[in-house]
């Protein structure tokens, strides 16, 4: 019984011994075959491709509406115009002092006509003035002008009206011509302006009906005219004075941008203007009224019927190596409202790139194996609650310092193709060109923007 169980201890230990180097053995061979596969893998480069995106472009949309009580934005001067202000007047009235007839139980009357059989003389009032100069002409335009008398005095004053017209009839016979006009021309002083106004005189049908003319002194004055600057296009056409054309780029560093207007309509093209600007979102406004104007009177030129063309801003973009060429188009549709598109607003370049390793090293990669192992346990073990802690602080900052234009939502944000922006103020300047709100993923811990179909992503 004893010698057996001798035997028995043996063969058990010698099975474990067997296994033992057995599993030693394989654990040799796994080793060496993993790394000699390491050893073949890091000799053969490697190819590889990916897609870049070295720039793109969207609208920013802006227009200039007249000023009105619906679409209200920021005041802007959309031109200017020249109008006459005036610096000084006199007023002038005319009482006509009537012979005893039929018609009027008075003497003097105030009218705006009065018939010629029946005045006797007229009586003049000039204001805010106490002394001033006038003269009593005769006149026939083109042929002659003789003054009758010149007198110095003060408000009122009276004119012999019946006399006036004998002198006239006669010079009228004398001459074989018709009767000539009478015109009282003054001269006024006020402050240190002088008014030169005058009353003409000349009775059509038996009716004289006095007229005051340059009563008031002027001068021309450049007046800004008044409009709203408004971020959307959803704009009557009729309330649309200016059109800005200005576009959000990456990159925005561009060292030199210049632009060229078309008109682009079915028969013919026409280049319209061209220029330059510092920035792509400094506006290039178009006064489309204008535009539409200069494109058919050309069309009409050469016998073609009137449209409306597509107005067309051409870009070019250029930044070190990178020439950019995005063009926006204008169209008028049929509704009464403006359509603004961008085209060939990307430019995306595959990027192909080789990985070369050197001769794999046994001691050093287990070395290194080692060490990094620690390394990582140390670090994940470590650092991962303090790193979730800072990534959290910042979202949570985030949220708190942007709350009122930021939307929480409960479900992951599905987003198949999406730009990511290492800086999450990017993500508010689109907000608040768009007026998109920036939505909140509290459990990815990232924020997104939709704009013109394109999302634009920071994760923290």
């Amino acid at each position: 019984m004893e010698k057996r169980l001798k035997i028995t201890r043996f063969q058990i230990s010698s099975s474990l011994r067997r296994i033992g180097i057995a599993l030693a053995i394989l654990g040799i061979i796994l080793t060496v075959f993993t790394m000699e596969s390491l050893a073949i893998k890091s000799s053969v480069p490697e190819e590889n491709a990916r897609t870049v995106n070295v720039a793109y472009a969207q609208i920013i949309p802006c227009v200039v509406v007249e000023k009105n009580p619906v679409f209200v934005g920021a005041n802007t001067t959309i031109g200017y115009t020249r109008t006459a202000v005036a610096v000084a007047s006199v007023n002038i009235t005319v009482e006509g002092i009537l012979a005893p007839n039929l018609l009027y139980n008075v003497t003097e009357l105030n009218s705006t006509f009065y018939f010629t059989s029946i005045t006797k003389e007229l009586k003049i009032y000039v204001s805010p003035v106490s002394h001033f100069q006038y003269s009593v002409y005769l006149i026939d335009p083109g042929l002659f002008s003789k003054m009758l008398y010149t007198n110095i005095s003060s408000s009122p004053f009276l004119v012999n009206y019946t006399y006036l017209q004998q002198y006239s009839a006669k010079l009228s016979q004398e001459l074989g011509v018709p009767s000539p006009i009478i015109s009282i021309n003054f001269t006024i002083p006020i402050g240190n302006k002088i008014l030169t106004p005058s009353i003409v005189l000349n009775p059509t049908g038996g009716i004289l009906r006095p007229v005051v003319l340059n009563a008031t002194l002027t001068r021309m004055e450049v007046v800004p005219i008044q409009g709203y600057r408004i971020n959307q296009l959803s704009v009557p056409q009729q309330l649309i004075q200016l059109v800005d054309v200005k576009l959000f780029t990456y990159p925005s560093n561009w060292k030199e941008i210049n632009y060229t207007v078309l008109l682009n309509g079915s028969s013919i093209s026409l280049v319209a203007t061209k220029g330059s600007i510092t920035s792509p979102e400094d506006p290039v406004s178009l006064n489309l009224t204008a535009l539409y104007q200069m494109f058919n009177s050309v069309q009409e030129e050469i016998g073609f019927q009137p449209s409306f063309p597509d107005v067309i801003v051409k870009y070019s973009m250029f930044n070190g190596n990178v020439t950019f060429s995005p063009y926006v188009v204008i169209t008028q549709g049929q509704n009464g409202y403006l359509s603004e598109t961008v085209e060939n607003n990307t430019i995306n370049r595959v990027v192909y790139y080789t990985v070369k390793k050197g001769d794999f090293n046994y001691v050093p990669f287990l070395a290194v194996m080692g060490v990094l192992a620690s390394l990582a346990l140390y670090l994940y073990f470590g650092t991962e609650v303090k790193k979730v802690d800072a990534r959290l602080q910042a979202f949570r900052k985030f949220v708190r310092k942007y709350g009122k234009i930021s939307v929480l939502v409960k479900d992951e944000l599905q987003m198949p193709n999406y730009i990511q922006v290492r800086d999450p103020k990017e993500l508010v300047k689109i907000a608040i060109i768009s007026g998109a709100p920036i939505l909140v993923d509290e459990i990815a811990m990232r924020v997104a923007v939709k704009f013109q179909d394109q999302w634009y992503v920071h994760i923290f």
